[in-house]
């Protein structure tokens, strides 16, 4: 059975890092805006961009070469869950999906690493396009599999109403494949969920419905429609 608390936690831990970065990309907008006050203020802007740009490009480089060197297994073509106590464990979604993603853009953006990023992305994909196959999955356009919500962070729209989460256990013999799926009950709640809420955002604006997306009342459109 699978330990509900060890994947609560993993989830915790990435919704911890994504609210990081936001508050960070919150601090870097009160800083322009406070250097855009100041007497030389074409300067000031200037200077703290080529910091922020400094700290981003270090950021992202971390982030790529912990995927590349300490996540990226070139035997099973996935990323594992943990480098220590669970090096043999893979999900397919969330992990590898976003993994994936992430890869790519870093390729695109020619960051250190990049040609390796894009080669390791492009096994990633090959891995869970065969793997969608093999076990049946529900997949996107581009044979990807999804869960009928995290894929709104790589681009597909997954609007809510959500369903509950089932945690599947593909394979277990020498390692363990899961995947998450939101494929349960309706959740009625679904907005009370911030990592929900990102997800329905997101998908509003991959359909061009910014304002919906940005009001914090995006929800009731959904409420509407079920009545």
């Amino acid at each position: 059975m699978m330990n509900e608390k060890r994947v609560a936690r993993r989830n915790v831990a990435i919704i911890a890092a994504a609210l990081c970065i936001v508050l960070l990309i919150g601090l870097v907008g009160a800083i322009i805006e406070i250097g855009s006050r100041s007497n030389d203020k074409d300067a000031e802007i200037a200077r703290l961009k080529t910091q922020v740009s400094t700290f981003q490009n270090l950021f992202v480089k971390r982030a790529v070469e912990f995927l590349l060197n300490v996540q990226f297994n070139e035997s099973m073509g996935l990323c594992r869950e943990a480098p220590n106590a669970v090096a043999e464990t893979y999900w397919l979604v969330s992990d590898n999906l976003w993994a994936m993603k992430a890869l790519e853009m870093a390729n695109k953006s020619h960051v250190s690493n990049s040609a390796k990023a894009g080669a390791v992305a492009a096994k990633i994909k090959t891995q869970l396009n065969q793997f969608a196959i093999s076990y049946r999955l529900p997949k996107d356009s581009n044979d990807l599999p999804i869960s009928y919500a995290h894929e709104a962070v790589v681009g597909d729209v997954a609007l809510p109403p959500y369903q509950t989460t089932t945690n599947c256990t593909l394979h277990q013999d020498g390692y363990v494949l899961n995947i998450t799926m939101h494929n349960g009950t309706v959740m009625d709640d679904w907005y009370d969920y911030s990592d929900l809420l990102l997800y329905a955002a997101l998908s509003l604006h991959w359909e061009g419905s910014d304002l919906e997306a940005l009001s914090a009342r995006a929800q009731f459109r959904f409420e509407d429609a079920l009545e």
